[in-house]
């Protein structure tokens, strides 16, 4: 048996705002709306089901929520898995890679000096879960 599911989210960072009782934030929530747009985010996956063995696989694509286009901060994570179920026990092993690329900008101590690097980010994650069902 076969399960295909996909997603789809849509956010608009552009709109977030912060508020207090004591402050307006109004240059920051402007700041905000000018450094941030909305984003699109699509999510699929596959299960496999062979008996009591389930095979998995999926990635997701996160758009970058930045105006500035040199921070780039799109993501692509890929992953996979297996699970055994029998009807007492289960065991989910998973496997998940993503990869993003940034631009960091440090606090600049002098005006009009601002140091900044370009970073790739890896990020590699296997998770596992096992329980008894009584």
């Amino acid at each position: 048996m076969a399960t295909i599911s996909a997603g789809y989210e849509y956010v608009d960072y552009a709109n977030a705002q912060l508020s207090a009782y004591d402050y307006s934030f109004s240059d920051e929530n402007d700041q905000i709306s000018q450094d941030f747009r909305a984003a699109h985010n699509l999510m699929g996956g596959a299960e496999l089901r062979f008996g009591m063995l389930y095979l998995r696989g999926g990635m997701q694509y996160l758009m970058s929520p930045f105006t500035d286009t040199r921070n780039n901060a799109e993501s692509w994570v890929y992953s996979g898995g297996f699970g055994v179920r029998t009807a007492k026990l289960y065991f989910d092993m998973s496997y998940s890679h993503s990869n993003r690329n940034e631009v960091y900008g440090m606090y600049s101590y002098q005006p009009g000096l601002n140091e900044i690097s370009f970073n790739e980010i890896n990020s590699n994650n296997i998770m596992f879960t096992a329980g008894f069902r009584f």
